[in-house]
């Protein structure tokens, strides 16, 4: 028997801002968009560290020495405007810290100090100074024409910015402790120390700072604010901590929010504190100083380092996303009704009216009373011999994947007395499952994709095995295909309407900087999502069954372990953030609608009924409110396919409705898999090219590879994402090797390469570029070819002996080699 790892039948209510006007049966769901969330990331380069924002701009600093800066006059879309490099050290250099001054930024990097960045025109920064400081550069922050600047090995150094372009080391203060962050006010400076605590400066004099005082933390400060008359400490192993330094040689700790205890940084913005947390974002309440109170906790994709506030959202940099946006809609969070602990660890789900029935891994099937969802009960458990995974109810029938015991059917017409009834053993490890039309179909891993006769439960019979090249974590069925994932980069489609004769119709390759498993698996209409652990979600259009098309993705920075889909909105269970919502109605251009549902990790989730039901490993199951909709909006994909010819990529789509106010973009990034390069605008069409659904890219190269997306432009400036899809070009390149020299009338081969089969011409112009001979045009094959020149022009005459060039036409591109005769 499994051991049990909590008190079965604890039950918790986290009523978040304040007690509901009704109940919990009676709200039935909530709109999470009104809720605190986190709404926005860009994309990733290394880990941002640290930020300043001022005005319209976010400036971002990097684990290599670089600043990037966005523009975020639209609130909840920044859009990246510049960057420069900082420093010289790009293999140990880190930019730690950014602080602005005057049009100006001050940017320390970790070896070598102060780097002075021009911000004056944000698309176009420019580095003009640097000066080098001892130890290692962790913050800075300006005052008064100088910066102050904390150092490991160091302490605080005090630098003369008044002339930017030339700055100047006036003082050097030894600290208590190491320096990791600084922040100053009004003729103070205010050190995060580490284990020494915190080190108040009386920088009034710059050139003689002195140490007022040194006020001893419970755990090493890591970050620090300033507000007034008080300092906001963020202690890595207390929490957050108030100080009050009314006066600065006499601070004291006034009050503390100790949970949750690890803090990274802290921001304070009208009253209300802002702590980046191992979990996410802790809000907190400062209405009492000397009691601090978390109002919410806001779950982010990673875990963030600097936090800056403007208006009602929240800048995060972190360690996987370069900046990200947190929309606080006054304060509201999100509630979760109640919770239990179940036996073992909670990994799958499945809510049949008022029962919810757990794959709850060692311990078997759990089966819980939901029937008052406040208090929900354990009312019947089924230890079964494997693990349990997946569970899926039909009838008075739970199926359950039970990893190395492969399918168990349990009888639940009596959830109080439930058993086992029937099973089948497998070879490989029974992950997920589906059951359609008196069949289970049963994800083995290295066994492939069962299909089990379920009609007799006491004896299951495997009618079908279907093998593919790697192992099958995940499945989904419905209309009589089924859609599987296959090891690291495959996904099928399966013709299963006659499940003893399965077979594959069509198949996908996932691209090779995803790392694909697909044991999480959802279809939404003609799209199929499955995760791609610790990088998101693919997205996957299945309305052509036999030529499944990879339309998108949803970058995601947590294992994504469960995805349920409710109309159009995809519920996706996330190990540390817990549950992320998202809008499918354009599949190409995912809508995130909240984040951190729910307060602890998340395996499973089953959103179709009138609530959340979430499979939290060793938190047992929680229940949560579902999210409010009204008719599901249809799911509508616009294919966009590329085909390569020697023209170039032909890009078509099938014709999208766009308004009349809006343009067509086709818009292209060089190699996603490598370095980022942004995306390019190839083309501005009108609205009546939606309809023409077609356009060549002529410029692009071979061996690279190429992300294109088609955009709906408008007036205002707002974009909507239609489509989007990627192509690589074959490795060739277009070459004419070369000649060297022609003696006499003696016949020379000219040998050239190109990318791809088509029409080629060469020719062989004088030094005046005159043409004095050029070949027919030919069909040139993919790689080498050859073509003989006797050495006569265009009449016959032998060409004189002097210096001529050979010239390689291909569709529009042109090479040219030199080329001596000799007579």
């Amino acid at each position: 028997m499994a051991a049990a790892r909590c008190f079965v039948g604890v039950v918790f209510l986290l009523l978040v801002w304040g007690p509901p006007t009704r109940s919990a049966r009676a709200q039935e769901c909530l709109h999470y968009e009104d809720l605190a969330h986190f709404v926005y990331q860009a994309d990733t380069l290394y880990s941002a560290l640290n930020l300043a924002v001022s005005g319209d701009y976010a400036y971002v600093t990097y684990a290599i020495p670089t600043l990037r800066i966005y523009d975020i006059s639209d609130r909840v879309h920044p859009q990246l405007v510049g960057g420069c490099s900082v420093g010289t050290c790009a293999v140990l250099g880190q930019a730690r810290d950014v602080a602005l001054f005057d049009g100006f930024a001050c940017v320390v990097t970790s070896h070598e100090g102060l780097e002075i960045v021009d911000v004056n025109q944000p698309d176009s920064p420019t580095a003009i100074a640097s000066l080098n400081t001892s130890g290692i550069a962790m913050g800075v922050d300006c005052m008064d024409g100088y910066a102050y600047i904390a150092a490991l090995g160091t302490g605080l150094c005090v630098v003369d910015i008044h002339d930017p372009w030339l700055p100047a080391t006036v003082a050097y203060l030894d600290t208590p402790g190491p320096a990791e962050e600084i922040a100053c006010a009004d003729g103070l400076v205010y050190i995060a120390a580490g284990n020494a605590g915190l080190a108040i400066v009386d920088a009034s004099v710059p050139f003689s700072p002195t140490i007022l005082a040194t006020l001893p933390t419970p755990a090493a400060a890591a970050n620090v604010a300033v507000s007034g008359a008080y300092v906001f400490v963020a202690a890595e192993g207390a929490g957050l901590l108030v100080v009050d330094v009314h006066d600065p040689a006499a601070p004291f700790i006034l009050g503390a929010l100790r949970d949750p205890e690890y803090a990274r940084d802290v921001c304070v913005y009208e009253g209300v504190a802002y702590v980046n947390t191992g979990l996410g974002l802790q809000v907190v309440n400062l209405d009492n100083l000397g009691e601090p109170s978390a109002i919410g906790l806001v779950r982010a994709p990673g875990p963030a380092n600097g936090v800056a506030v403007v208006d009602d959202y929240v800048y995060m940099s972190s360690t996987h996303f370069s900046l990200g946006v947190v929309d606080l809609c006054d304060f509201k969070f999100p509630t979760l009704v109640s919770s239990i602990c179940t036996y073992e660890g909670a990994i799958g789900v499945c809510a049949r009216n008022q029962y919810v029935y757990v794959a709850d891994d060692e311990a078997g099937l759990v089966i819980v009373d939901a029937t008052h969802v406040e208090s929900p009960a354990i009312i019947g458990w089924v230890d079964t011999p494997g693990l349990g995974r997946s569970v899926s109810v039909v009838g008075d029938l739970a199926f359950l994947a039970d990893y190395t015991s492969g399918l168990q059917i349990i009888d639940i017409s009596d959830p109080t007395t439930a058993s086992i009834v029937g099973g089948v053993d497998t070879p490989g490890h029974a992950t997920d499952l589906r059951v359609v039309d008196g069949y289970a179909y049963l994800a083995d891993g290295a066994g492939g994709l069962h299909i089990v006769d379920v009609t007799n439960p006491a004896a299951p019979q495997i009618v079908a095995t279907l093998l593919t090249a790697d192992d099958v974590w995940g499945v989904t069925v419905e209309d009589g295909l089924a859609c599987v994932a296959s090891g690291y980069d495959q996904f099928f489609t399966i013709d299963v309407s006659e499940p003893t004769m399965p077979e594959i119709l069509g198949w996908v390759t996932i691209p090779p900087w995803f790392e694909f498993w697909g044991n999480a698996i959802a279809r939404c209409e003609d799209v199929v999502l499955a995760n791609v652990p610790y990088a998101g979600i693919c997205i996957i259009d299945v309305g052509t069954p036999a030529s499944p098309v990879l339309i998108g993705r949803i970058e995601m920075d947590d294992d994504v372990r469960d995805i349920d889909v409710f109309g159009n909105l995809a519920y996706v269970a996330c190990h540390t953030a817990g549950i992320t919502i998202f809008d499918l109605s354009n599949p190409y251009v995912p809508t995130l609608i909240s984040t951190g549902i729910t307060q602890g990790i998340a395996y499973g989730v089953d959103g179709t009924g009138d609530y959340l039901y979430v499979a939290g490993g060793y938190d047992g199951l929680e229940i949560a409110y579902r999210q409010c909709s009204d008719e599901p909006t249809p799911v509508s994909t616009t294919r966009l396919q590329a085909q390569v010819d020697p023209e170039g990529v032909h890009l078509s789509w099938n014709p999208v409705a766009i308004e009349a106010h809006e343009d067509l973009l086709i818009r292209r990034r060089e190699d996603p898999e490598g370095t980022l390069s942004g995306f390019i605008t190839l083309a501005t069409l009108g609205p009546e090219a939606s309809m023409i659904g077609e356009y060549c890219d002529r410029t692009a190269q071979s061996g690279r590879h190429y992300l294109y997306r088609l955009i709906a432009h408008a007036a205002d400036g707002s974009e909507r994402m239609l489509a989007e899809t990627s192509v690589t070009l074959a490795g060739g390149r277009l070459e004419l090797l070369p000649i060297g020299i022609l003696p006499g009338d003696v016949m020379t081969t000219l040998s050239f390469r190109v990318p791809h089969a088509g029409t080629t011409r060469l020719g062989v112009f004088d030094v005046a570029g005159r043409c004095i001979w050029r070949s027919e045009p030919m069909q040139a094959i993919t790689g080498l070819n050859q073509v003989g020149w006797d050495g006569r022009d265009a009449r016959g005459s032998r060409a004189p002996s002097g210096l001529y060039h050979v010239s390689l036409d291909w569709h529009g591109r042109r090479v040219t080699r030199p080329l001596v005769v000799l007579r």
